[in-house]
């Protein structure tokens, strides 16, 4: 009777170790950070909190957002030597970018997105959107840049809203990291 006990107890104590050990998510906010580590996004000169930027063209629902903030960045100056860039620091072996997308706006307003990304110094990827209006003014909650199988250390990963042959607008909501 007692092996039987000790069994069972090593059992569910290994079980428990693994479930502990499993990877968990976590949320950095454009505004808040990371509240597990503090972390806060560092950005450029050029990026304003969107949704308390009383002359920002574009105004998405800050219902629709996560914790109810973004934050903005229109590269409108092809000679521009200032980037329009984020920087956001995680420990982990994932991360997903989440950005809301516009659709519309008025006359001359900068609605396409040209995003570039760079992970620990090299060139990550790329992300384009071209408004499309029969899909409603925004678009919330979409991925924009991902990367998985990261080996566990700490990452640095900057976002950059490109110009290239048009001005970019870009949006930044929230990353989540495994």
């Amino acid at each position: 009777m007692r092996s039987w006990y000790l069994g069972a107890l090593v059992y569910f104590t290994l079980q428990w170790l693994l479930v502990s050990a499993s990877a968990t998510n976590r949320t950095i906010d454009d505004t808040y950070g990371d509240p597990v580590t503090q972390f806060q996004v560092a950005y450029t000169a050029n990026w304003n909190p969107g949704q308390s930027c009383t002359g920002c063209a574009v105004q998405p629902d800050p219902s629709q957002a996560f914790d109810g903030t973004w934050h903005d960045t229109t590269s409108n100056n092809p000679n521009s030597t200032s980037p329009h860039s984020a920087t956001l620091k995680f420990n982990g072996t994932a991360i997903w970018v989440y950005c809301i997308l516009a659709n519309t706006a008025g006359t001359g307003v900068t609605i396409f997105t040209n995003a570039s990304f760079e992970l620990d110094g090299a060139i990550a990827g790329t992300y384009e959107h071209d408004p499309a209006p029969s899909q409603g003014p925004f678009l919330y909650n979409i991925s924009v840049f991902s990367k998985t199988e990261l080996s566990m250390a700490e990452h640095t990963l900057v976002m950059t809203a490109v110009q290239g042959s048009e001005p970019s607008l870009l949006l930044f909501d929230y990353a989540v990291y495994t």
